[in-house]
């Protein structure tokens, strides 16, 4: 395969929910939520390359802390993207040839996708596909077509805490989504690379996107969410784990009011900041309660987000990470510092949230 470009890197934010309401809960164990989320400059970064053969590979302050095998998100992205690429190409004939009822793939891999703050459920390990693996190609009889997958390597620095509630695994699955699509020439539409998404876990969709949005159902439907600027914002992590099942099963309530109409926007204009947090005071995160209840490190950090002058603050996902959003850079800033000096063996970073409408869409 001749490719275009012979390494790119891709962006992987960090995913904030400003607002997390559950209002509901499937037979099926996943839950459902509407989400207000928004997603930052300070993030992981995922490179690409062609390569003699598959690797990946980890580096920055959490990377250690990263499995380099099939079990994590980013390997499994790859391996779905090229699954999804070669279904694209093979002939309708060649596909009765590789079903569950052969025992190729399990019915059970493709239906569930792994935990999220939308759900507590966890798929299995998805097994090796006849269609994974150095030969892209398959005929009728199992025979290959001599078709070949490019072997890529992938690098992954990892800035962000692990299963800390702000979507890094999955912003991380999305870009290998977004870099590989375009490294491999694969031409793959938005549409398809949410469909891969989906079956990773449902915050990757969301990944997809990087700008303010709405989220319903498990996470997958999406919605834009016009007028919000770029928010200064400080991000805590006591480095305390929480568990997404534990959190979920803490929950006293999953029947619970969906969230409220956004403020209006006149004229394509901007919310301003004081309007934003006036109407994040309205809504909830549901899962904070039970979070502190499990780990109240988190009643702290947000005690130090207020303290250090925060205009609204509040736990994103299922934490243990949370936020302060604050009115400029400089103010976010100082705060991290602040806050960074009194705890010195917490994760504070100050940072800012990509804009509804990003400068750099219109220098692209």
């Amino acid at each position: 395969m001749d490719l275009s470009a012979s390494s790119l890197a891709e962006h992987a934010p960090a995913k904030i929910n400003l607002a997390l309401h559950v209002t509901g809960h499937r037979p099926d164990g996943f839950h459902l939520i509407e989400s207000l989320a928004v997603f930052t400059r300070h993030g992981d970064r995922v490179t690409v390359a062609a390569a003699s053969e598959d690797s990946f590979s980890t580096s920055g302050p959490f990377g250690a802390e990263i499995p380099l095998d099939g079990g994590n998100l980013v390997v499994r992205a790859r391996d779905m993207l090229r699954r999804a690429h070669l279904l694209a190409m093979v002939p309708p004939s060649v596909l009765p040839d590789i079903s569950p009822s052969r025992g190729e793939i399990e019915p059970a891999a493709c239906l569930s996708p792994i935990a999220s703050v939308a759900g507590i459920a966890v798929a299995p390990k998805l097994p090796i596909s006849p269609l994974e693996g150095e030969m892209s190609g398959r005929t009728e009889g199992g025979r290959t077509s001599g078709r070949k997958q490019q072997p890529v390597s992938i690098h992954l620095t990892k800035h962000l805490p692990v299963a800390s509630g702000i979507g890094g695994g999955s912003s991380d699955a999305a870009a290998t989504l977004t870099a590989l699509n375009r490294l491999c020439r694969f031409g793959l539409t938005s549409e398809q690379l949410a469909k891969i998404g989906r079956d990773l876990g449902a915050d990757v969709p969301m990944c997809l996107y990087t700008k303010p949005l709405i989220a319903r159902g498990i996470g997958e439907q999406i919605e834009p969410a016009a007028g919000f600027p770029a928010l200064a914002m400080v991000l805590v992590n006591p480095g305390v784990p929480v568990s997404t099942p534990e959190v979920f099963s803490a929950l006293t309530s999953r029947e619970n009011p969906g969230l409220p109409p956004l403020p209006l926007v006149k004229d394509e204009g901007q919310l301003a900041f004081g309007d934003i947090c006036r109407w994040l005071a309205s809504t909830r995160n549901d899962l904070q309660a039970p979070a502190v209840s499990i780990a109240p490190a988190i009643a702290q950090s947000l005690e130090a987000l207020t303290s250090a002058g925060a205009g609204f603050a509040r736990m994103s996902g299922s934490g243990a990470t949370c936020f302060g959003l604050f009115e400029t850079s400089g103010e976010a800033a100082r705060a991290a510092a602040e806050i960074q000096a009194r705890q010195p063996g917490w994760w504070v970073v100050a940072t800012e949230s990509i804009a509804s409408k990003d400068p750099a869409d219109d220098a692209a």
